[in-house]
């Protein structure tokens, strides 16, 4: 049976999907700059990729002065189902 190259790149794209979720499974991870930008998305992920996440940052609780904080990024990350602690740092 022959498949074509989009059957093969939709077969490869599900068993790439399937070995990636959960990659992080019961691993920890130290995210600095995880207030916002690329710290935050990179945290985010590793959560969602089951990783228990540890946030770090200047900036714990909002203020008007900045874009995103801390207590954002854990709420976000707990709300979606995933596992972080905050902690607040220079």
């Amino acid at each position: 049976m022959a498949f074509s190259v989009t059957e093969k790149a939709s077969a490869l794209a599900e068993e790439v999907g399937r070995t990636m979720a959960g990659a992080c499974e019961g691993k920890v991870a130290l995210v600095t700059g995880a207030s916002r930008g690329l710290g935050k998305a990179i945290a985010q992920r590793l959560a969602g990729e089951g990783a228990t996440v540890g946030l770090t940052a200047r900036t714990l609780e909002p203020d008007p002065k900045y874009h995103g904080s801390l207590q954002q990024t854990l709420n976000e990350i707990t709300a979606a189902g995933g596992t972080a602690v905050a902690i607040q740092a220079d």
